[in-house]
């Protein structure tokens, strides 16, 4: 992959796509690494280790900085099994010979190593008037007052998002059933309140982190505003029994609900805090202790 074309390339999409700061300096980390691994198809990296890299203190900052760029078609992202990496992939972000590249591949290494002496010789050059590319490139990876100053600038902000979730609607639902293990529900007889649930969590799953103007994307629970990221972060810990809690406390409600949207968010979540709970509170019951 074209180094110099990619970051062009990237600089371009920010034009027209309200890309998060925190989510444009995760991008060049990652691509500093993808270059490191010689253009590797995917790479196996930790969220502790990426967080360093980007000097991001929370966990839950960072995964809302990732979905970004994901949400955007920058990355691809599959989660690994229990106590594993991850695995990322950079997206190719310009247009090009894709057959004539993947032939160059093979030489990857060597070709790498012949740019970035290439790039060194423009250092040298530079003393005598050539253009200095590599520090031109540094002095964007590093300087934070070009990125900010770029994304609050109204000129490259319009009304044209370009995104596309990398992921389909459809797709996102089946993870969550995965998650919640919907075979263990189906001994309920709520199935299509189940279904509904799980197509809700799918919902909240694909809802940005950040508005367009950069701040904080909210969702009302408990008829409070709470950060997007946070709600994504608690149903992510969600199994059969706090759904089982849910579809519980639904049937047993008698009032009339207007917004059921509002009210599962609400729910779901709360099943998160109560289930502890919930079950000893039905152990007290029962055994009476």
């Amino acid at each position: 992959m074209d180094y110099i074309k990619q970051l062009e390339a990237f600089e371009r999409r920010l034009i027209n796509y309200a890309l998060p700061v925190r989510s444009q300096l995760l991008w060049y980390k990652f691509w500093g690494m993808y270059t490191n691994c010689g253009f590797g198809e995917w790479v196996s990296v930790g969220n502790r280790e990426l967080m360093a890299m980007a000097n991001i203190a929370s966990e839950t900052t960072f995964i809302a900085a990732r979905e970004e760029l994901v949400r955007g078609g920058f990355i691809e992202y599959y989660r690994g099994n229990r106590g594993s990496c991850g695995y990322y992939r950079m997206v190719r972000l310009f247009d090009g010979d894709v057959q004539a590249e993947n032939e160059g591949s093979k030489n990857g290494a060597e070709n790498t190593k012949n740019e970035v002496q290439s790039l060194k010789n423009g250092v040298e050059n530079s003393k005598n008037g050539v253009p200095n590319i590599y520090n031109n490139i540094n002095n964007k990876l590093i300087n934070n007052n070009y990125i900010n100053n770029k994304l609050i600038n109204n000129n490259y902000i319009n009304n044209k998002s370009v995104s596309q979730s990398s992921q389909s609607f459809l797709g996102v639902v089946k993870e969550v059933e995965e998650q919640l293990e919907v075979y263990v529900l189906d001994r309920l007889t709520d199935r299509q309140i189940v279904e509904g649930i799980c197509k809700i969590i799918a919902e909240v799953y694909q809802m940005p982190a950040y508005n367009r103007d950069g701040s904080v994307s909210t969702l009302n629970i408990n008829q409070k505003p709470m950060a997007v990221s946070d709600v994504q972060q608690a149903f992510r810990t969600l199994k059969s029994t706090h759904i089982e809690l849910v579809v519980e406390n639904f049937n047993r409600t008698t009032t009339l609900i207007k917004n059921k949207r509002a009210y599962f968010h609400t729910a779901i979540f709360n099943a998160v805090q109560e289930i502890d709970v919930h079950y000893a509170n039905l152990v007290k019951h029962d055994y009476g202790f």
